[in-house]
């Protein structure tokens, strides 16, 4: 189950909230945790799976239906979170929530249900010269975790040849900071998108207990911190 169970969050198909006494089972695309009973899977079924995708991510996948703002098929290298009122599903990218924060939101509303929310005010607002200075601020802090090391330049292929076969949308800390530094990022969400994409690349492409994916878990951790600072920083 997640890290932080939230008591008034409704949970699996049958939309209930969590029950200590059942067992659940996470979906890895969506992040939402289902009741083994209700999508047929047992413990021990659990625990020789690799991975669980829920029939709606399943079927997205399939029949590239488009979501999110940004209005593209489904791409499972991404990470998605559900409007509770409009059922669509959205990049975290696009909206400026990373996976970690997903499992924190009781009930998430996107920037088109609840533009005024706590978190859609700042992800979506124009950023100024000041809001600048602050994420400046915070790349340098990324850059200066020792847990950010393997992302600050891009993959060589040298020592990763098949690398840009496989991830077809790269992002690194020095392109960041470049992106940065340029003024090319128009709202708080499009920053977050960009570092968001080092964690999903990373986790896209490497094993789950792997040394560089503890590195990635770490820094993100630390940017899901930090952004909160800044997400209070920017508001208008």
């Amino acid at each position: 189950m997640p890290a932080t169970v939230k008591k008034d969050k409704l949970y699996c198909i049958c939309k209930t909230r969590y029950d200590p006494k059942k067992f659940y089972v996470g979906c890895d695309v969506c992040s939402n945790w289902f009741h083994g009973s209700c999508v047929g899977i047992n413990e021990t079924m659990a625990k020789n799976m690799t991975e669980y995708i829920c029939d709606e991510c399943r079927n997205a996948r399939e029949n590239r239906e488009i979501y999110c703002i940004c209005q593209q098929p489904y791409d499972e290298t991404q990470f998605y979170i559900g409007c509770e009122k409009c059922s669509d599903w959205f990049h975290g990218r696009c909206v400026g929530i990373l996976q970690s924060e997903a499992d924190h939101i009781d009930e998430y509303l996107c920037p088109r249900c609840a533009p005024t929310s706590q978190l859609n005010v700042p992800n979506q607002k124009r950023l100024t010269a000041d809001d600048y200075e602050a994420i400046k601020k915070l790349v340098k802090q990324l850059w200066a975790n020792r847990s950010s090391i393997p992302f600050h330049h891009p993959v060589n292929t040298s020592d990763v040849p098949n690398y840009y076969e496989v991830v077809k949308e790269p992002m690194d800390l020095s392109t960041v900071d470049k992106k940065v530094n340029n003024g090319d990022y128009t709202k708080l969400c499009e920053f977050i998108g960009d570092v968001m994409r080092i964690f999903e690349n990373c986790r896209f492409f490497n094993q789950p207990n792997s040394s560089i994916m503890k590195s990635a878990e770490s820094l993100e951790d630390f940017f899901s911190q930090k952004l909160s600072h800044l997400r209070e920083r920017v508001k208008p």
